[in-house]
């Protein structure tokens, strides 16, 4: 049965992934990013009735994304899901940090997607049955990297709220859950990294690194019915990272 679903950050890396396999299973998918890069177009052009483009920044105008999320549902029905993989992450020591740059991460990797949650409690908005909500989190939550303050406690962030969201949003059948993915290749992750730096990780990773689709496949199963009495956790995604140093 065919199922309609939110991904923001479709344009590319993990949300392009999870857009990609809910369309090839034939659901119906709203993709939101900044920008409608090639990818994107290829969806719209291959999904013609299925998959809805929308160009929005996230980390703009926060507090008005729950008016637009009641006019998407008016406009193309009620959500069985939605999925925040919008990121944004800078290498900056925390000695270097300031206020504006804080705001600026933590506005797309926290705030905008709260506001999202804020948007889905309103009514009809998620389907009756029931919805599956999921926030793309990160390791870097719980493994401290140099450089990432802003972007790990941002990502803890999120898995903090799921914990009171899943509570709340229990009554309406809607299950809430985060996914913490290790070091992967994505076009976010290769803007910051060297090549050499990825190869030199690699060896710390026990099932070496990850790709989109490792993500996009635990996303999918949270989203579906098998998933279905699971809610307030965070899925682990890293191929081994957390479990400290690979011998």
């Amino acid at each position: 049965m065919s199922k309609l679903y939110l991904v923001t950050g479709a344009s590319s890396g993990i949300g392009l992934a999870i857009c990609q396999q809910l369309l090839a299973e034939g659901h119906r998918v709203i993709g939101v990013a900044r920008s409608e890069k090639i990818d994107v177009k290829v969806l719209i052009e291959r999904y013609p009735n299925r998959f809805f483009f929308h160009s929005r920044d996230l980390s703009e105008q926060i507090d008005d994304i729950p008016k637009w999320m009641k006019e998407l549902a008016t406009t193309y029905g009620c959500f069985s899901g939605v999925v925040c993989a919008a990121g944004l992450s800078k290498v900056m020591p925390n000695r270097f940090n300031t206020y504006e740059q804080m705001i600026e991460v933590f506005n797309l990797n926290l705030f905008s997607s709260l506001a999202v949650a804020r948007g889905l409690a309103q009514r009809k908005v998620i389907d009756e049955s029931g919805a599956s909500i999921i926030f793309i989190a990160s390791v870097a939550a719980t493994i401290g990297t140099s450089g990432l303050v802003n972007y790990g406690a941002s990502k803890a962030g999120l898995i903090g709220a799921v914990k009171s969201l899943a509570k709340e949003f229990a009554p309406m059948l809607t299950r809430v859950n985060s996914i913490s993915p290790g070091l992967i290749k994505t076009d976010l992750t290769q803007n910051i990294y060297e090549p050499e730096y990825f190869e030199k990780l690699e060896k710390l990773y026990p099932l070496g690194l990850g790709n989109v689709g490792y993500v996009a496949d635990a996303a999918l199963f949270l989203l579906s019915d098998k998933a279905k009495w699971i809610t307030g956790i965070d899925m682990v995604v890293d191929g081994g990272v957390s479990l400290g140093c690979n011998e």
